[in-house]
């Protein structure tokens, strides 16, 4: 498979449900072009984030992380598929570490960008209907190919951030994206270098 990355819901329940400022103003059109990035109907691909905001890589009980799009009336919503490390068996023991298990589940999201500011709103679904709080996320980059959202960190004096991109990009490091996400974000590590 090649992906080894840790859930993104996590990383919703972790960071504060506040947004800031993380590196001035976006061009003219980005919301624009956050909606096209968004609605496109390939595959989107979390390939980096912060570090510290997960376990470190042998302790990842997620892998694989990515997006279809799906609808959108008023919101984006696009599927969320993952896989994830099962921690016990039928009997509730923990399987031997050299028969770790994995098991592919999925979750809605839906994606709102902001008219007002430069954030991205992402909530959870189920049957339409939002689950928990919705986060907000500012927008640090966003083209057709890649988007960088942040939020506030306590640890850095960079933002926490999460680097989606087209399933294109999957890999191609040199990109601007993976540039600007390196430069504007706190401790940052790319944990997809190929597609699944």
């Amino acid at each position: 498979m090649g992906c080894s990355i840790s859930l993104l819901l996590v990383l919703f329940s972790w960071l504060p449900p506040g947004y800031r400022t993380v590196c001035g103003k976006l061009p003219a059109g980005w919301r624009d072009t956050a909606h096209k990035f968004l609605r496109q109907n390939g595959r989107i691909y979390l390939v980096g984030m912060t570090q510290g905001l997960f376990p470190e890589p042998e302790n990842i009980k997620y892998k694989c992380i990515r997006t279809t799009h799906r609808h959108a009336i008023g919101s984006i919503d696009r599927q969320l598929y993952y896989i994830e490390e099962l921690q016990k068996d039928e009997n509730g023991e923990e399987p031997p570490e050299d028969h770790k298990k994995w098991t592919s589940k999925e979750a809605w999201l839906t994606f709102r960008v902001d008219k007002s500011n430069e954030v991205i709103h992402i909530g959870r679904i189920d049957n339409l209907i939002p689950v928990g709080v919705e986060q907000s996320f500012q927008v640090v980059e966003v083209d057709t190919q890649c988007l960088i959202i942040g939020a506030a960190s306590d640890r850095n004096r960079r933002p926490d951030c999460t680097l989606w991109v087209t399933e294109k990009l999957v890999g191609q490091e040199s990109h601007l994206c993976y540039s600007i996400f390196r430069q504007e974000c706190g401790d940052t590590r790319i944990t997809v270098r190929n597609a699944d």
